[in-house]
């Protein structure tokens, strides 16, 4: 197979992808103004987005949007509730294994939501993330200013072997 041109019919600038299957895939802007859907055939508008510093999206489905940016937000399927995220000053990423078990990274560490509280993953205060992945609740990764990895008891840092920024990963399998 090879790569095909899927009109999005915006001119927004889209920032962040994020497939939940061949007929599901969620794009958005970083600036605000659009998020799309691509029902596998077509992209549409999902919804009007009027706030601005957007910077990735999360899905578990089409009732399980997730927002990083100035504020963490979710759609639930009938409407965008602001997370109460304290410390989150700026999340740069989302990744989520479940509805209840949403991961953000961004200035200030890491931050997890447990379907109740969202709260600082103790440990990770003293770096500036910009990516978070995982292949399941005990294995997440968080990259930026150092590399982070959640081993479902605790955060651990690994040592990098470039001193550079990552701004992104992508955790496939625990193995």
């Amino acid at each position: 197979t090879e790569w095909s041109v899927a009109d999005s019919t915006t001119d927004h600038l889209l920032g962040s992808v994020w497939g939940v299957g061949p007929s599901e895939v969620w794009a958005v802007g970083p600036y605000g103004g659009v998020i799309l859907g691509w029902d596998g055939a077509l992209w549409s508008t999902f919804d009007s987005v009027p706030w601005a510093g957007i910077a990735d999206l999360w899905a578990g489905g089409s009732a399980d949007l997730w927002l990083a940016g100035v504020s963490p937000r979710h759609w639930d399927g009938a409407g965008w509730t602001d997370i109460d995220c304290p410390g989150v000053l700026a999340g740069h990423a989302v990744w989520g294994a479940g509805a209840d078990d949403v991961w953000f990274s961004g200035h200030g560490g890491v931050f997890h939501w447990d379907g109740v509280d969202c709260v600082e993953v103790p440990g990770s205060g003293s770096h500036e993330l910009y990516g978070i992945s995982g292949s399941g609740p005990d294995d997440v990764w968080a990259v930026g200013t150092g590399v982070l990895h959640w081993n479902g008891s605790g955060l651990v840092e690994i040592p990098a072997p470039d001193p550079d920024v990552l701004h992104y990963v992508h955790a496939v399998s625990r193995d």
